[in-house]
């Protein structure tokens, strides 16, 4: 009866301890890893302490997606707290036709785009801006440049590095300066005025109120001074002379043509003694009267 009892004793005794080891066991490997081979239905709040994966697609905020295309759909809103990081690209909107392909980062938005911070577009020379449609307003309170990313401090409100074609009207409300270099000696470049350092050509007609010439004017037509309609009072006065008192001709007009030249002017000499008692006009083949 002894032998009975401590033989009972000792098998109730190994069945409990198999059945506590066996559900510490069970109870450790549950906490490890749980694989699901089945649908499973979470009405309250899922926390997972350690890493949840899964081989198919994910599903956020809806149960009727059927049969979800993308790996990670989130139906809602989703806020990435820290930096979300692709290794493709970034696809914003549920349509639209990119012209990118999608891959080595980059990132197409199907609808508007809106930067409340500093915007920096390409890391190299060779990286290009893209636009297809047009602009409708683009401001900046700092200066822009067109054609170079290597001007750090430019001094104009627009820098254009290569050609710049206007197709409308070009206004300025103080002046236009041509040339990179120059002095303005005879303008102040204010209320409409323009410097060109170099040569200009018009290929059309050019109407002045005034017009100054400090070098030589040449033409290979004609010009036509003061012209009116027969009988007619003339309405313009051509003025030719020199305001310099140190001019010994003062006026040099040179005429051409067939190979002979001759020179037309004041002869001073008859206008000796700082009066003017004559005013006889010399013209002469072989005397010039040309300063320069």
């Amino acid at each position: 009866m002894k032998n009975f009892y401590q033989k009972f004793f000792k098998n109730t005794l190994t069945i409990a301890l198999t059945v506590v080891v066996s559900s510490l066991v069970v109870v450790g490997v549950i906490y490890a890893t749980t694989t699901i081979g089945n649908n499973v239905s979470v009405g309250g709040t899922f926390t997972a302490t350690g890493n949840a994966t899964t081989s198919a697609n994910l599903v956020v905020g809806t149960t009727s997606w059927a049969a979800p295309t993308s790996t990670l759909s989130v139906v809602g809103n989703a806020h990435f707290f820290t930096v979300a990081t692709t290794s493709e690209g970034v696809w914003i909107g549920t349509a639209g036709t990119a012209a990118v392909n999608m891959s080595g980062g980059d990132i197409y938005v199907q609808g508007d785009a809106e930067f409340d911070g500093a915007v920096t577009l390409g890391d190299a020379t060779g990286d290009t801006i893209t636009i297809n449609g047009h602009i409708a307003n683009a401001t900046t309170t700092g200066n822009f440049v067109v054609g170079s990313s290597s001007w750090a401090a430019p001094t104009s409100t627009l820098s254009v590095v290569g050609s710049a074609h206007f197709f409308n009207v070009a206004t300025s409300s103080s002046a236009f300066w041509i040339g990179s270099g120059g002095v303005a000696n005879n303008v102040d470049l204010a209320e409409g005025d323009l410097y060109v350092q170099g040569s200009a050509e018009v290929d059309g007609s050019i109407w002045t109120g005034a017009a100054t010439i400090t070098g030589k004017a040449t033409t290979t037509s004609s010009t036509v001074f003061a012209s009116t309609a027969p009988g007619a009072t003339a309405t313009s006065t051509v003025t030719f002379g020199s305001y310099g008192g140190g001019d010994t001709q003062g006026l040099c007009l040179k005429f051409f043509s067939g190979g002979v030249t001759i020179w037309c002017y004041f002869d001073t000499a008859r206008l000796a003694g700082g009066a003017a008692t004559s005013t006889a006009f010399v013209c002469d083949s072989d005397s010039s009267c040309e300063t320069n």
